[in-house]
């Protein structure tokens, strides 16, 4: 049931809007009145698609890929764009949900990571994926991967890749 309504928030928030602006042109920024991060009323955090363009945007001209949208404790959930290899990822107790907003790229998973550096208790980063397997990803798909999966999103030559990620615990046993 958690995961049906967490999904649920996640197509909800993830309303894709990638019509072609022109040749290399990039899209329009949306007015301050579109572009703020959400509406709040009680419990609900509203991004539109207008706003979390406007995110993808800002993240293109600056160092990090990622942006925090929120955290509720037992899930948080980000919005990344990535013109270059992530790092190898692996995280024992949160599941990550993907939604590609924009653009392609190849996401590689894999039981073991080979390398790498502990940067939290129970996450890891860097190094390589033992025996990858490759998955397409493209505007419009949703992946979940579950907690201890090794991966990793490259995108595909040329492109940038816009995805929303909410990470929630992960169930035990």
């Amino acid at each position: 049931m958690r995961l049906h309504i967490e999904l649920s928030l996640l197509l909800s928030l993830s309303v894709v809007s990638c019509a072609p602006t022109g040749a290399g042109a990039p899209a329009a920024m949306p007015d301050a009145s579109v572009a703020r991060q959400s509406t709040t009323a009680g419990a609900i955090h509203h991004f539109t698609s207008a706003y979390l363009d406007s995110v993808a945007m800002r993240l293109a001209g600056e160092s990090s890929p990622a942006q925090l949208l929120g955290d509720r404790g037992g899930y948080s959930y980000l919005l990344i764009r990535r013109t270059s290899p992530g790092e190898v990822e692996v995280h024992t107790a949160w599941d990550d949900v993907f939604v590609v907003r924009a653009g392609s790229a190849t996401l590689l998973t894999g039981a073991t990571a080979d390398g790498g550096r502990d940067t939290a208790a129970g996450e890891r980063r860097g190094g390589q994926i033992a025996k990858p397997q490759r998955r397409a990803l493209r505007t419009g798909d949703v992946v979940v991967i579950p907690a201890g999966l090794a991966h990793q999103v490259l995108p595909d030559a040329g492109e940038a890749v816009t995805y929303l990620v909410v990470k929630t615990l992960a169930r035990a046993g």
